[in-house]
C-alpha cells in the first residue's frame, strides 16, 4: 500500500468558509484521507507536500511577493507541511516549512520532498536532456 496519495492537475484544498485555493502538485499522507473524501471536489486536509510551478498572475513583482507571502501564510495556517515553490524563469527554488522560513535555492542543489525524498530538479532536467531558456 503506497504512503501517499498525490493530487496534480490544479487540484484543489478547501481552507475554510469562502477559501479555496489551488496547487500544481499536492502531496497528502494517504492515512488521513479516507476514500469517501477524494472526490472531484475541493479536499478539506493539509497537505503533507504542496508544489507550485511559477507565478501565473499577471501582477508587478511587489504585488507577486505579496501573492506568495499570503498563499504561503494561509497554507501554513490551515496545516500544510512543506511548500516548494519552483520559478523556471531564475532558475531558483523557494521551500518554505513555515510561513516565516523561507529558503531559497538554485534548482541545481538538491531538496529534501519528504522525509527521506531529494530531488534536483535541474539535475533531473540535465539527465533528460531538458533545457528551459
Amino acid at each position: 500500500v503506497e504512503k501517499y496519495e498525490i493530487a496534480t492537475n490544479e487540484p484543489g484544498i478547501h481552507l475554510e468558509k469562502g477559501s479555496n485555493m489551488s496547487a500544481d502538485i499536492m502531496v497528502f499522507e494517504k492515512a488521513k484521507i479516507p476514500p469517501g473524501n477524494i472526490t472531484n471536489q475541493y479536499i478539506d486536509v493539509p497537505a503533507l507536500l504542496h508544489i507550485e510551478v511559477d507565478v501565473q498572475i499577471d501582477l508587478e513583482v511587489t504585488k507577486s511577493l505579496e501573492y506568495l507571502q499570503t498563499k504561503i501564510e494561509k497554507l501554513h495556517a490551515f496545516g500544510t507541511g512543506r511548500i516548494i515553490w519552483i520559478f523556471t524563469n531564475t532558475k531558483r527554488v523557494l521551500v518554505t516549512e513555515s510561513a516565516s522560513q523561507w529558503h531559497w535555492y538554485d534548482w541545481h542543489e538538491t531538496i529534501t520532498l519528504l522525509e527521506d525524498q531529494q530531488f534536483s530538479i535541474g539535475g533531473y532536467l540535465d539527465e533528460e536532456g531538458v533545457i528551459v531558456t
